[in-house]
């Protein structure tokens, strides 16, 4: 095993033929700009008090989630028979 396929493997991109080291590096700083935009949506989220927080549909428990995958899941429930 050469450096290079153990440093994909840590990252979880893989070179493919075509693009070689370019694609592997803009896959890398793709990953490392989302994670950078989420933690500061995270922080962004935290820092709102819980009045704020339930403006827009939020608990504090819920700020990760939202900030990782959009908007609480809504739980319909059936109407009554």
């Amino acid at each position: 095993m050469n450096h290079s396929s153990h440093a994909g493997r840590v990252l979880g991109v893989h070179a493919c033929p075509s693009g070689g080291w370019i694609v592997v590096v803009s896959k890398v700083l793709e990953r490392l700009f989302r994670r950078f935009t989420m933690s500061k949506g995270i922080a962004e989220l935290r820092s709102m008090n819980d009045r704020d927080l339930a403006d827009i549909g939020l608990t504090r428990q819920q700020v990760e989630y939202a900030a990782k995958y959009g908007r609480w899941p809504i739980v319909k429930q059936s109407a009554p028979p």
